[in-house]
């Protein structure tokens, strides 16, 4: 079905897939997502999350979401607003660069067909939760790193890389505010969102 040749760390591989698993879309997605990427931005202080993101209202945010809880239900809600621009409602990449940690589209689609190759410094994780009434709590860091292990790939086989994984999401939850948007699938959830980008510095 597929070979793959790698370095140690990662920054350098070969791979080949036959036809078949080319049209097994979901392991083709599950061998980029959950086994080369992974190691290749965790290797370069970066995580790839399973989560909708972009810029919103000039604010880089990253919706992590564990699937059916959401995601593509407020990204469908964001999108017609011109100040929103979503980069993806399926994976979104984020990175530590010099100046600070940014956002990245990426290639694989949700529901909603997002997939936009843009990027933005990042602002925000705003993790997602349905609920009647919508609301807005900031996370502690131990309730924000529970929430994140839920999205992010990471390989927990090796405590090699599990240990690299952990100690970016440890970074990331450091230099970056967490919150929860509990929210009821209509404007208010807009709202709030539009209400939270406006409050970050």
């Amino acid at each position: 079905m597929w070979s793959l040749t790698a370095n140690v760390n990662f920054s350098f591989f070969k791979y080949s897939f036959s036809l078949k698993a080319v049209e097994l879309s979901d392991f083709f997605q599950l061998i980029f997502s959950r086994f080369l990427f992974q190691h290749t931005f965790i290797n370069h202080h970066g995580l790839i999350i399973h989560a909708a993101g972009g810029s919103i209202s000039g604010n880089g945010m990253v919706f992590p979401a564990v699937s059916g809880t959401g995601k593509s239900t407020l990204s469908h809600l964001l999108l017609p607003f011109s100040e929103n621009q979503l980069f993806s409602e399926e994976r979104i990449i984020m990175r530590r660069l010099e100046d600070g940690w940014h956002l990245w589209g990426t290639p694989w689609k949700g529901s909603g067909v997002i997939a936009r190759n843009e990027s933005a410094p990042l602002s925000a994780l705003v993790f997602l939760s349905q609920a009647s009434e919508t609301k807005v709590s900031q996370l502690s860091s131990s309730a924000a790193l529970r929430r994140l292990l839920e999205t992010v790939s990471i390989p927990w086989y090796s405590q090699e890389w599990t240990d690299k994984g952990l100690a970016v999401c440890e970074s990331l939850l450091r230099d970056i505010p967490a919150f929860e948007l509990a929210f009821r699938p209509d404007q208010t959830a807009v709202q709030a969102v539009a209400d939270l980008a406006a409050s970050l510095p």
